[in-house]
């Protein structure tokens, strides 16, 4: 049996350029500044009883207009307290379409809190007279145990595509087994159930240039001996990214502390891959010719 599990995002990525042979006026953005906001790590995870958590908070300017003057704060409700109030804004600066920045926070988990999830409040704003927009964010604390016995591998992973270039947006996806064969065995005359669970799994950057657009998978449920599960992570390649052979740390939590594993998975950057294809012929509007490519990533 399989199961897939898939964040929503385009799978596909295309990039229109437009040369133009002599200058012509800049054309006015669609729409104005829009902020989203992604819990892209919390550290550890799940964050532990009476210690600190390590928030990192990813904002994209998705709207058509740049952002002046970007700030980021945090709200937090028990059992979560900032280290220092005066860490509570923390300021991006300007912010252009299609950019994203990232910014920490640290807060502290009162030593009485309870396992489970608890939520806190992230506040935007895109300029100095802009309003506060605000979301909803759940963290998860504390670790459960249990005494099943499957453990699972990472069998395979995709990227698509196969060859990122600098600017690409695409998806990592990995498949998870459990790679228990029976559905019971027995340990020192104890007999144990051999399903699996996923409490967690967290893919991490471990290079410069690339960035994981999705918080982590939380509470995946079982899986039976032979049973696997596919997850899909959007990634993006900093424009800036350097060729070559990047890392994600790909963190999973399973029945027990003795069941969590850590794998390294590659993420291939090249420029060379990309080629320009004409899409329209050109055309010639008063003494000003249009050429409109698009960029491949072949």
């Amino acid at each position: 049996m399989k199961i897939i599990k898939k964040n929503t995002a385009a799978t596909f990525f295309s990039l229109l350029l437009f040369f133009s042979l002599f200058t012509a006026p800049a054309s006015a953005a669609v729409g104005g500044a829009n902020l989203k906001v992604t819990i892209v790590e919390t550290n550890p995870y799940p964050a532990k009883i009476g210690e600190y958590l390590t928030l990192t908070i990813q904002v994209e300017n998705i709207g058509g207009d740049k952002a002046d003057n970007v700030d980021i704060q945090i709200v937090p409700q028990y059992p979560f307290s900032l280290d220092s109030e005066a860490n509570a804004v923390k300021n991006v600066g300007v912010l252009y379409p299609g950019r994203t920045a990232t910014k920490e926070f640290h807060l502290f988990v009162d030593k009485d809190a309870k396992k489970g999830v608890r939520s806190i409040d992230v506040r935007t704003k895109t300029g100095k007279d802009s309003p506060w927009s605000e979301k909803k964010i759940d963290i998860r604390i504390g670790t459960e145990t249990f005494n099943s016995k499957g453990t699972v591998e990472l069998k395979e992973f995709i990227s698509d595509p196969k060859v990122f270039m600098p600017g690409d947006r695409g998806t990592v996806t990995v498949t998870l087994t459990n790679t228990a064969t029976t559905p019971t065995v027995t340990i020192d005359g104890t007999d144990y159930d051999t399903n699996a669970r996923i409490q967690a799994a967290v893919l991490r950057p471990t290079s410069d240039g690339i960035i994981v657009l999705d918080a982590p998978y939380a509470d995946m449920g079982l899986l039976g001996p032979g049973d696997s599960i596919k997850l899909t992570f959007n990634v993006k390649v900093a424009e800036d990214a350097p060729e070559g052979t990047h890392n994600f740390e790909l963190a999973i939590e399973g029945n027990s502390f003795d069941y969590n594993c850590k794998k390294s998975i590659p993420l291939k950057v090249d420029a060379s891959n990309i080629r320009l294809i004409s899409s329209k012929e050109l055309t010639m509007i008063n003494g000003k010719a249009t050429v409109e490519f698009d960029v491949a990533n072949t």
